[in-house]
């Protein structure tokens, strides 16, 4: 069965009814009523960075440690920003993989200050994991910009992964046939 990402507003209850068909062609009518519901959250509880020092400008980014996880969600109007050490010349992968709620996250590698961006990747749909393969070009700091792919997109359980690591590529032939 495939997800589907359904953005509402905030503080609302949307309900659900089904009209399916199956393999064999028979078709299932819409019920009369509603088979089912969501109610959203008018709130959102702030992730671990976001309620200690705040995350959501480049001057207080949170510190990733090369090869660890951060874990992160997006409440409204949020963005993040996470800082990393690299070395020049070193080839790292980042990824920013969804965990729950569809998370879909943007991601901007930057330098130190923000004003340059090296490298930006915006995710395709709801709930995929978004990988960028950067090289560093010199020593230094960077910074991540990650915000969601929809403004819409936001609760305490719309979480995701950052990470940043020494990654592989396996480079395979096209074979067509």
């Amino acid at each position: 069965m495939n997800k589907i990402y359904y953005l509402g507003l905030g503080g609302h209850t949307y309900q659900f009814r089904m009209k399916a068909v199956d393999a064999a062609l028979n078709v299932r009518d819409f019920p009369l009523a509603a088979e089912t519901y969501t109610a959203l959250a008018s709130t959102c509880t702030p992730d671990i960075y976001d309620a200690s020092v705040g995350d959501n400008t480049q001057d207080v980014s949170s510190e990733l440690v090369v090869g660890m996880v951060q874990q992160h969600n997006f409440c409204q109007n949020d963005v993040d920003w996470v800082r990393f050490s690299a070395q020049g010349g070193q080839t790292y992968l980042v990824r920013a993989r969804s965990l729950k709620g569809g998370a879909a996250v943007s991601v901007s590698i930057t330098n130190a200050d923000g004003s340059i961006i090296w490298l930006e990747k915006i995710p395709n749909a709801f709930g995929v994991t978004n990988d960028l393969k950067f090289t560093a070009p010199a020593t230094g700091i960077y910074k991540l910009h990650l915000r969601p792919v929809n403004s819409g997109l936001w609760g305490t359980d719309v979480l995701y992964a950052i990470s940043v690591g020494q990654g592989s590529w396996l480079h395979l032939p096209l074979v067509n046939r």
